[in-house]
């Protein structure tokens, strides 16, 4: 190789001579670094960024060039178009795709050299040829993959990558470049590849937003819109009058599976963003509905009827016999609807009036009319684009827009088809051709290995029809295998680096004119990357499969998985616990040091592994699963800590076996930092947890707790954040009219939901894992139920004409957007206020009651304590719209407190009246409050009324002769509150706890009074 100051490539990029000498030094160099990566690392060091950058930049003169040529055209010529030029710029986007290519090492030259800005002006498609628009994706691309690979605690060059990516100057060309609708086949990938940049780099919930509001997601909706019309779909398109809708069918070259990608990257996690995405003005034109834009806001008419808008789609899907006991077929039916047929049911899409057929059924049937076609696409289709279609699918069956009708038929269709693909695309980590080949059809298969883990866990993950699917198909001894796998030792020659005759510079922060010149942090390797990627799949999937039964808890145990989760749970992944522990660990060792999402993902494990008692009791305790756990609660990262606090919940609860070692460890005094947290879920998840430790704990540690807290924390926890004034910054200026409060309940306990559907809790489920006379432990985790038929669904998109509906005018969709986060934060501190509710009630349970509620008065207030209690049950102010906007400007609507409060504050009366007669004289002597409770004895959950009941059992209890004259005053006392009344509306109530305690509490009312 010739020395730098001789090399005459160099010498030409460095001072070009001609335009047409600068092109062959740059053609000269293409070719002499593709696919040797000390030749890269040596033109790096010479300072080749800096040329190439010189090099990129010339397109902003062009550019400006070719505005003034438009303006002032000289002689009726235009001098913009320099072919030297342009294909000067080609070949530099080239190289630098080729260095990107090397790996993350090479990301912090061009970082410094400023080589992304450049790149990214080349890709407006108004500005550009096709030719170096296509080129620009593709080493966008090469940019994004390196990316991925780099180190994760060193987050420079992927925030300087996509913070120049995500601004609105770029994310306009991505979006020009998606509408393009020419066949011609450089257009076609170059939406391909725009598909795939998003797919790689649409990784935060914030760029997600940001995605959807620049018009990408709706450019992606009429490229998938395309795709549906075109030939390759003739059992669809054939039935849809294409001239019609305004949709150019998707070209021979074009690529359904990076559609697909995008779409689902970009709505995950969000049923917003799924309504917004369904509701596309594009599909309203292909399923057209001739009804009222937003009659799918209103109740159903009560003679509606529904047109068949999706009858030629569910033609193309086979009927399916979902009774009877058959084995299923390799391509299984997937339409419900052949069922109904005998029953003479009208398809319902979710838009408009209900059939008088269908009248009584719940709305939670409305459907998007996309999912016959995709379920279509998995029939027909193969590989990635099968893999895709399932997950968008899943995605929309987690956003409720897929009818309930549909989940036996989806898990008898896509469960085998993701198992199987597990068989075919998940290779052995020594398999050097496949982990090293980096051809496109290889690259997808360890894509497909990748994502079919997760997918399956999002369709499984606490649904008992997917995960009998998914035993059916024995998957957990194929997770159990990839999980094995992924500690499997990796081959030399995957992890060595090519020997060089000087040592490597030394890391650093490259800034400055030197940082173009030097190779940043060299990163992971592919194939440790692809095995730590495995990994981590496999323990989302263990996971979700382990939500709702024990035999797959036990399953999973007896495949002997759980040293690798615990190994999964430490920064260095040694499973067998073994001396190298206390060793300097090996480059090899650092290389597959567990990150963060799989530190997370062992957590999510962990904790659902934890939900089985007897798990818990013996395997989880032998393989000491509360160490690793605790180190965890202190990670710097705060989701590593959100994950590890919600592991604990179940750990320390009053019969594992670990609760006194990590007691002992000092989680006490983490959790109750954690409870001070700014972050929800981390405070959410400390408060549940403390709830499980001081129950049943000793006075000593609850009143520790309590002093760890802070009197001032834990009242504001029960009032959430209304001290004093009765209003928090949020709740104040909804009571004000500014933002309204979301998912409070009525006086008979139904949900009150006035602008997004919110999760409904179960009505059984609010406190009763703590109850004392619970026959069995229901144990829990901090994110709470996930089943689609514990969600309260609705309506959540209409199809109709293109030209009169679509989604960016959508108010409603708009209003949703907007208060997300706030009502987001009020299910927040709804569910933190309800747990700080139950860790009041357990910490004056149980052995030394007397004592911990002398505690709290001391600390609290005496009188404190029952004006809080008394302001939880009265019903608040809330003006459900804006000063400007109320109609006939009436007063603001009382709305009684929710359920789970309600439920959490009679739960705390229940134990104050048992605890002693002197607080039970105390509470006789709070008629407000009492006052209060009587309408609660007709709530329409039996939590609530079983408590009332109890408070009168408690209340009207003699202690001791001398509690006796007080208890006839406490029974006088309820009567006159018309308690007596109440109990014998109870005697025939529908639950038989109710009833058993209401026979109780009339009889001794009745000792007392007669």
């Amino acid at each position: 190789m010739a020395r730098l100051s001789t090399s005459p490539i160099l010498a030409e990029l460095l001072q070009p001579s001609s335009a047409h000498n600068q092109v062959q030094a740059l053609r000269s160099l293409k070719n002499e670094i593709i696919g040797h990566e000390q030749k890269k690392e040596w033109w790096i060091n010479s300072g080749v960024v800096d040329s190439l950058e010189g090099v990129l930049s010339t397109h902003r003169l062009s550019s400006k060039r070719r505005q003034r040529d438009v303006s002032r055209p000289v002689n009726g010529m235009s001098t913009a178009s320099r072919p030297d030029e342009e294909e000067a710029r080609r070949q530099a986007i080239i190289i630098v795709g080729s260095l990107a290519h090397g790996g993350p090492s090479f990301l912090s030259p061009l970082r410094a050299g400023q080589i992304y800005p450049s790149l990214l002006d080349i890709l407006c498609p108004a500005e550009s040829a096709p030719s170096l628009v296509l080129a620009a994706l593709w080493s966008l691309n090469a940019i994004a993959d390196a990316v991925a690979l780099g180190d994760q605690r060193i987050h420079n060059d992927e925030d300087a990558f996509l913070r120049v990516l995500y601004t609105d100057q770029h994310l306009s060309s991505l979006c020009q470049i998606l509408e393009q609708v020419s066949a011609r086949p450089i257009i076609q990938e170059q939406i391909s590849l725009t598909a795939s940049l998003i797919s790689k780099t649409c990784n935060t919930e914030s760029r997600r937003k940001q995605l959807r509001f620049c018009g990408i997601l709706d450019a992606l909706a009429t490229r998938l819109a395309s795709h549906i019309v075109s030939p390759a779909f003739s059992a669809i398109s054939g039935s849809v009058p294409i001239a019609n809708t305004g949709i150019q069918p998707a070209g021979p070259k074009a690529r359904l599976e990076t559609i697909l990608q995008a779409v689902c990257t970009i709505i995950q996690d969000s049923k917003i963003r799924a309504s917004w995405f369904c509701c596309s003005a594009a599909f309203a034109s292909i399923f057209p509905i001739d009804k009222d834009p937003y009659s799918w806001r209103v109740p159903p008419a009560q003679n509606g009827k529904l047109e068949h808008s999706n009858a030629s789609l569910e033609t193309i899907l086979p009927p399916l016999a979902l009774h009877g006991t058959g084995k299923v077929s390799s391509y299984p039916p997937m339409s419900s609807f052949a069922t109904w047929g005998k029953q003479q049911c009208s398809y319902r899409s979710g838009f408009g009036p209900e059939a008088t057929s269908m009248e009584g059924l719940p709305r939670d049937d409305d459907e998007t009319p996309l999912v016959p076609w995709l379920l279509e696409v998995v029939r027909i289709r193969t590989g990635m684009t099968r893999l895709m279609a399932i997950w968008l699918i899943a995605l929309l069956y987690r956003a409720d827009c897929i009818s309930t009708r549909r989940e036996k038929s989806l898990s008898m269709l896509l469960v085998p088809i993701l198992v199987g693909m597990l068989d075919r695309d998940v290779k052995p980590l020594d398999n050097e051709e496949m982990l090293h080949d980096t051809s496109p059809a290889k690259i997808a298969a360890r894509t497909m290995a990748q994502k079919t883990p997760r997918i399956l866990a999002l369709l499984i993950a606490e649904n008992e029809d997917f995960q009998r699917a998914a035993a059916d198909a024995d998957i957990v001894k194929k997770l159990s295998q990839m999980l094995k796998q992924s500690y499997d030792p990796i081959p030399a020659s995957s992890t060595t680096p090519m020997w060089k005759p000087e040592e490597p510079n030394a890391v650093s922060e490259n800034t400055g004119p030197s940082g173009s010149s030097r190779l940043g942090p060299s990163g992971l390797q592919p194939v440790v990357y692809h095995t730590l990627q495995m990994r981590e799949a496999a323990l989302t999937a263990l996971a979700a499969m382990s939500t709702t039964k024990d035999e797959y808890r036990k399953a999973i145990i007896d495949n002997g998985v759980v040293p690798f989760i615990i190994a999964s749970l430490k920064r260095h992944d040694q499973p067998d616990g073994s001396e190298e522990d206390t060793k300097e660990p090996r480059e090899s060792e650092q290389r597959l040091a567990n990150p963060t999402s799989i530190l997370i993902a062992a957590c999510t494990t962990a904790r659902a592994l934890s939900r089985s008692v007897g798990s818990l009791r013996t395997i989880l305790v032998d393989a000491g699963l509360a160490k690793p756990i605790y180190e965890l609660l202190k990670h710097p990262e705060l989701e590593v800590k959100i994950a590890a606090t919600s592991a604990v919940i179940n750990i320390i609860l009053e019969f594992s076996s670990m609760r006194e070692g990590i007691i002992e460890e000092g989680v006490l005094k983490v959790l109750c930092q954690h409870a001070h947290s700014v972050n929800h879920k981390l405070r959410l998840n400390a408060v549940w947890a403390l709830k499980h430790l001081v129950l049943s704990a000793s006075i000593q540690l609850k009143q520790e707790c309590v002093t760890e807290l802070g009197v001032g924390w834990l009242k504001q926890i029960i009032c959430n954040g209304t001290e004093e004034s009765g209003t928090d910054s949020r709740r104040g200026s909804a009571e004000r009219g500014n933002t309204p409060i979301l998912g409070t309940s009525n006086a008979a306990g139904e949900q009150v939901d006035l602008l997004n559907a919110m999760d409904d809790r179960s009505a059984n489920s609010s406190l009763n894992q703590d109850d004392d006379d619970d026959d069995e432990v229901n144990m829990v985790d901090s994110v709470g139920p996930l089943s689609r038929s514990e969600r309260h669904r609705g309506s959540r998109f209409a199809t109709v004409q293109a030209t009169d509906y679509s989604p960016q005018h959508d108010p409603c969709l708009k209003m949703n957007d907007v208060n997300d986060q706030a009502a987001q934060s009020a299910q927040d501190d709804l569910a933190i206020q309800e747990q700080g509710l139950a860790l009041v009630r357990n910490l004056i349970c149980g052995p030394g009651a007397y004592e911990m509620v002398e505690f709290l008065f001391e600390n609290l207030g005496q009188d404190k304590v029952f004006e809080m209690l008394t302001n939880l049950l009265k019903p608040k102010s809330v003006d459900v719209y804006s000063n400007n906007r109320r109609p006939g400007g009436g007063p603001p609507k009382l709305v009684p407190p929710p359920t789970e409060i309600v439920t959490a504050v009679c739960y705390i009366l229940v134990h104050l009246a048992g605890s002693h007669p002197k607080h039970r004289q105390l509470l006789i002597a709070k008629p407000e409050l009492l006052r209060l409770m009587v309408p609660l004895f007709n709530h329409r959950n039996s939590n609530v009324r079983v408590c009332c009941v109890w408070t009168v059992i408690n209340l009207t209890w003699t202690g001791d002769q001398a509690d006796k004259i007080h208890s006839k005053n406490r029974a006088n006392e309820l009567r006159k509150l018309g308690v007596l009344k109440k109990l014998q509306e109870l005697e025939n109530d529908a639950e038989q706890d109710v009833r058993e305690r209401t026979r109780l509490a009339i009889t001794q009312m009745t000792e007392h009074l007669w």
